[in-house]
């Protein structure tokens, strides 16, 4: 990442109030995530697994499919197990 696209990140990042993260994989082809306004590397965080796309494709796969039948249902069930599906409807 040069020098201005890396500002052009940190700038925009500043404006939603968000932390400028770049992710790239290191010279050993492990994930990397930095935080460009510290320039820690954050360890704590991880790139997505098979598993964690699988379960989302399913729940995204059956939220669309009870939207489709009935919308209030459909909200109902989001607002009843939000905590389940909310990291899956984005």
């Amino acid at each position: 990442m040069s020098k201005d696209e890396t500002e052009i990140l940190k700038r925009h990042a500043k404006d939603m109030r968000a932390m400028p993260i770049y992710l790239y994989k290191d010279g050993r082809n492990k994930y990397v995530w930095l935080d460009l306004a510290t320039g820690y590397e954050l360890d704590y965080l991880r790139p997505y697994t098979k598993e964690w796309y699988r379960d989302r494709m399913k729940m995204r796969e059956m939220l669309r499919t009870m939207k489709k039948k009935n919308v209030n249902e459909y909200n109902k069930y989001v607002l009843k197990n939000w905590n389940k599906v909310c990291r899956f409807i984005c």
